[in-house]
């Protein structure tokens, strides 16, 4: 369960200080008051002593918690030892003492780190292991025995369903007008439930010349170049140069295999760990900040909006007027919890990141790391490497890959240990 030792602080602060000059004048105050009596007066309400101080004290006390947090909490931020302003979240501001002129105020937070003590979540769920470093070059090896490469077909055969055919084409209008000249076009033969150029290739030759019409009655001239076929060979050095010429020789690929392996896995096991983190919490955390007020944030903001826009939850909340469901065992009352974990779980998510990446160290891969991580993930992607999207999306794998292996190093440590001797990085040695 979660640690939820001291799960509040709180920061008493003179208003009248560098950070923050507000001051409530003796002028404003009595305005104040005014406004309280002639408000009172004008519905009618009887006017006692005390009636005008109290009133204006607590319309004086939610201007100075408006101006409090724009002011000082805000920019103050770091004085909190938080990684952004998003990580607070502030439980109540108010007044602690004031006179006509000065007021000092108390703000009080729920303090998520000491809330979340991400370093102890005794989590019931183990990730499966990585594969032994042994077993994935075997397989890299035996891979490259019988690697599946697209070869010329030999003169002689006939193209078959899934070759590779690239075609010289000249289209020609019913009136002769030349409208495509020597364009040269790949296609895969294959059949469609329409007429196709991918199946008029079937049962041809490599040189072969033919003339089709298309629906639009032009005329088609058509010379097959060349037509290759997936086959499983045996990866040579030869074939490697003259297929995969920038990987320099067959050993660098078989390494390249390797890594690419071990880093695909490494990532969608730590995926799988934060996964199940998130859920675990999700479960949990619901029952723990219910009756704080935090609930201000997930229950009423976010439960009204789903009573409002999903008309399952509506119809589960309405009997719900208290959170005293989370107590109850019956059917209803554990749908209610598992769909209260749902919504649980992007909070969760920002708040257990954020936390975790303020506690990390520094992470930094050396310039051939980042450039390896870079290919490999162009190689899965197949996106264009320069692009802005793609630096995005690689920065924000960075950080993910970051923040999991130091959760599993505290909640995981097996995972951790495992991943971090194939993954090879210096920032986790």
């Amino acid at each position: 369960m979660l640690d939820l030792k001291e799960p509040e602080f709180t920061k008493k602060i003179p208003v009248q200080q560098d950070s923050f000059q507000w001051t409530y004048e003796q002028t404003a105050w009595q305005k104040t008051q005014t406004d309280v009596i002639t408000e009172l007066i004008k519905h009618k309400q009887k006017v006692t002593s005390e009636q005008p101080f109290r009133l204006a004290a607590k319309a004086a006390s939610l201007t100075f918690q408006d101006a409090f947090v724009r002011e000082v909490v805000k920019p103050s931020a770091n004085e909190f030892s938080i990684l952004n302003f998003r990580v607070i979240d502030p439980i109540k501001i108010t007044k602690e003492e004031y006179t006509n002129a000065l007021m000092y105020g108390k703000i009080s937070f729920k303090d998520w780190e000491k809330y979340f003590d991400w370093k102890n979540i005794n989590v019931p769920f183990k990730v499966r292991p990585h594969e032994p470093y042994d077993f994935v070059v075997d397989s890299a090896e035996k891979f490259l025995k019988n690697y599946p490469l697209f070869l010329d077909i030999k003169p002689e055969d006939e193209i078959q369903l899934e070759d590779n055919v690239e075609l010289l084409l000249n289209v020609f209008s019913p009136k002769k007008e030349v409208l495509e000249e020597n364009k040269l076009i790949k296609i895969v033969a294959q059949k469609f439930p329409n007429p196709s150029l991918n199946e008029t290739v079937i049962g041809k030759k490599v040189g072969q010349e033919y003339s089709v019409n298309d629906p639009d009655n032009n005329h088609l001239k058509i010379v097959i170049v060349n037509a290759k076929r997936k086959q499983n060979v045996e990866l040579t050095e030869t074939l490697c140069q003259q297929h995969f010429p920038e990987f320099g020789s067959l050993e660098n690929y078989k390494n390249t295999l390797v890594n690419d392996f071990l880093t695909e896995n490494a990532v969608n096991l730590l995926t799988e760990h934060w996964v199940n983190l998130l859920d675990y919490l999700g479960g949990q955390v619901y029952f723990d900040i219910a009756d704080t007020p935090y609930r201000k944030i997930l229950f009423e903001n976010e439960i009204q909006w789903h009573k409002d826009h999903v008309p399952l939850v509506g119809e589960l909340l309405k009997d719900y007027e208290t959170l005293s469901f989370v107590d109850k065992s019956d059917e209803k009352s554990q749908q209610l919890k598992f769909m209260l974990a749902t919504f649980n779980k992007p909070i969760i998510k920002h708040l257990l990141f954020d936390l975790i990446e303020k506690d990390t160290p520094e992470f930094e891969l050396s310039d051939e790391e980042k450039e390896n991580f870079l290919q490999w993930f162009v190689r899965v992607s197949q996106d264009d490497p320069f692009s802005p999207e793609m630096q995005a999306r690689l920065e924000d794998t960075l950080r993910f890959v970051r923040v999991a292996m130091y959760s599993a190093k505290y909640n995981e440590p097996e995972l951790y240990y495992e991943l971090k001797h194939y993954l090879k990085w210096k920032a986790f040695q």
